[in-house]
């Protein structure tokens, strides 16, 4: 199965006309007015308030450290068995290595954090991570890991809460963090392309200047990339007003599982 999943390197998208917020002046007095009748008791809590969420904050990060060394391993929880892929052999690295100077990871230490989801709540244990940095690398990786028939499982910002973007065993873990180029942006039509490693909050603060707003935002936009936006057609808080994601996607440039790149944009 993941063998046969494919990337989206690029992709074009048009973006959406920024908008002033329409307000209203008497209802905005009115919240004010009530503000300043509102007991001085509120505001003498808020140094107690903040010493707590400091004291939570800090024991939620004791916890999640906790969590990641005790997540149970996903062909664990729900017992599946590994397809018969192979697997990665030291010709294998040395390819990637040739191919990726530098940016090859095997470190068990680096791989934890890519292994496990935002949640928590499954658990790989890939020992090989890779990060290219254009289309033609995706290709060649995808190609050569199609032909050695070694499992591959693309991973975005790794935000997701159902556990699709880790490995359920020891797939290779192809990375988009390096595929974060803007590539181009017309103000006349509104339309981006860009790579899909891009996080969408970046995205949004370089359309921001030039009167534009990405139709898409979420709680995970400053660390989300836009390729795993597409790819899971997220909906977000402006899906009323601006449709679906999916709507506004105007190309892609994908990159199949044996390697062909298939330009559509």
């Amino acid at each position: 199965l993941f063998q046969y999943i494919g990337t989206v390197p690029r992709l074009v998208a048009r973006c959406q006309k920024k908008t002033r917020n329409v307000w209203n002046r008497t209802a905005a007095l009115s919240r004010i007015e009530k503000k300043a009748t509102e007991p001085l008791k509120t505001f003498l809590l808020l140094p107690s308030l903040q010493w707590s969420i400091s004291n939570i904050a800090k024991r939620n990060l004791h916890i999640s450290q906790l969590h990641l060394q005790e997540v149970m391993l996903t062909c664990e929880r729900y017992g599946v068995e590994r397809l018969p892929f192979a697997r990665i052999s030291d010709s294998d690295l040395n390819f990637f290595e040739h191919l990726l100077p530098g940016r090859v990871i095997t470190d068990a230490e680096e791989l934890k954090s890519f292994n496990v989801d935002w949640l928590k709540s499954v658990r790989g244990c890939s020992t090989l991570l890779l990060k290219p940095r254009t289309t033609m690398e995706v290709s060649q990786i995808l190609k050569y890991c199609n032909e050695k028939n070694l499992a591959v499982n693309p991973q975005g910002g790794n935000t997701g809460l159902v556990g699709g973007s880790v490995p359920v065993f020891d797939e290779i873990i192809l990375s988009t963090g390096l595929m974060n180029q803007i590539i181009n942006f017309d103000h006349i039509s509104g339309i981006l392309v860009c790579q899909a490693g891009c996080i969408l909050e970046n995205l949004n603060q370089y359309l921001e200047p030039k009167g534009f707003v990405m139709p898409l935002d979420l709680g995970a936009k400053g660390s989300c990339h836009i390729g795993g936006n597409v790819a899971t057609n997220a909906g977000g808080l402006r899906l009323l007003r601006y449709g679906s994601l999916r709507g506004t996607v105007l190309g892609l440039e994908v990159v199949l599982a044996d390697g062909s790149i298939l330009n559509c944009l």
